[in-house]
C-alpha cells in the first residue's frame, strides 16, 4: 500500500508560506484561492484558437484528454532535444493567446505564489539555459480516473527530476457541473508503478483503500494547488472543464520550478 500522507486535517487552506510548506510534505490535502474574475476567465477562453484542443495519447491504455500545449511527461528521455525545440513553438502560441487576453493566468499565479507564500518561484530551465514550456490548456470533460504525477520517473538528465516535492496547479477558467477533484491522502512510492499496465498511468483503487479522501468541487477563477503525487483523480464534468495548468517543483536548494 502506498504510502500515508497525515494531512493535518481534510480541507484546503489558503495560501500562505506555513500552507505552500505544509503541501509539500503532504500535509494537507490543497491550497485553494481566488484568482481571476470570470470576465479575465472568459478572455482567455476566447483568445484560443478555434482548433486548440488536441488529444494528449492515442494508446489504447490511456485515458486521454485534450490540451493545447505540449507535455514534457509526453517526450521519452531520447527526445529531449526535440522536446526544447518543440517548446519554443509551444511558447509561440501560448503568449499569442496570453497577448489577444491581455491575462496570465499562470504569471498570475507564480505572482500571488511569490506574495502570499514568499516563494522563489520560477520558470523551470536546464543548466544550458533552455526553457521548459509551461502553460498547458486542458479540456478534460471525461475525468480521469487514479493516478499520481511524479518527475521521479524522468532521468536526472531532465533538470526538474531533481525536484524533491511535485504539486500541480490548475486554473480554472469555466463553469461547470461535477468535474470535482478528489485527493486522496496516499503517496506514490516506486513499488506502485508494478500495478499500472504498461502503456497506461491509471493505478489499482486498491492502493487508496481506506485512506482519508477530498473531493475539491472548483470555481471558475479559482486557483487549485494539490501535491500531485498524491493519488487523485477528477470526476466526469457535464459542460467544458478547462484549466490552465502547470507544475510547481520544489529544488533541494528551496526554490520553485514551474513546467509542464
Amino acid at each position: 500500500m502506498a504510502r500515508a500522507a497525515a494531512w493535518r486535517k481534510a480541507e484546503p487552506e489558503s495560501l500562505s508560506p506555513g500552507a505552500l510548506e505544509a503541501l509539500c510534505v503532504a500535509e494537507i490535502p490543497a491550497v485553494r484561492v481566488p484568482l481571476l474574475d470570470g470576465a479575465e476567465c472568459d478572455a482567455v477562453m476566447r483568445a484560443l484558437p478555434d482548433d486548440a484542443f488536441e488529444r494528449y495519447a492515442a494508446k489504447p491504455a490511456f485515458q486521454t484528454f485534450e490540451r493545447f500545449g505540449i507535455a514534457q511527461a509526453g517526450y521519452h528521455s531520447n527526445r529531449r532535444d526535440r522536446y526544447f525545440e518543440d517548446a519554443i513553438q509551444a511558447a509561440r502560441q501560448r503568449d499569442a493567446v496570453i497577448a489577444a487576453a491581455g491575462v496570465d493566468p499562470l504569471a498570475r499565479a507564480m505572482a500571488r505564489i511569490r506574495e502570499d507564500a514568499g516563494a522563489d518561484i520560477s520558470i523551470a530551465r536546464e543548466a544550458d539555459g533552455r526553457e521548459y514550456f509551461s502553460g498547458i490548456v486542458r479540456r478534460l470533460n471525461d475525468g480521469i480516473r487514479l493516478h499520481a504525477d511524479t518527475c521521479r520517473r524522468t532521468d536526472a538528465r531532465w533538470g526538474i527530476q531533481a525536484a524533491r516535492a511535485q504539486l500541480s496547479l490548475n486554473v480554472f477558467l469555466t463553469s461547470f457541473d461535477g468535474g470535482a477533484c478528489i485527493v486522496h491522502e496516499r503517496r506514490h512510492e516506486d513499488a506502485d508503478d508494478e500495478t499500472v499496465p504498461r502503456g497506461s498511468y491509471i493505478y489499482d483503487r486498491a492502493l487508496v483503500a481506506g485512506a482519508r479522501s477530498l473531493r475539491i468541487e472548483p470555481e471558475k477563477g479559482d486557483l487549485l494547488l494539490i501535491n500531485s503525487r498524491c493519488y487523485h483523480e477528477v470526476e466526469p464534468a457535464g459542460g467544458d472543464r478547462v484549466t490552465y495548468a502547470a507544475f510547481v517543483g520544489l529544488l533541494p536548494d528551496g526554490r520553485f520550478v514551474v513546467w509542464a
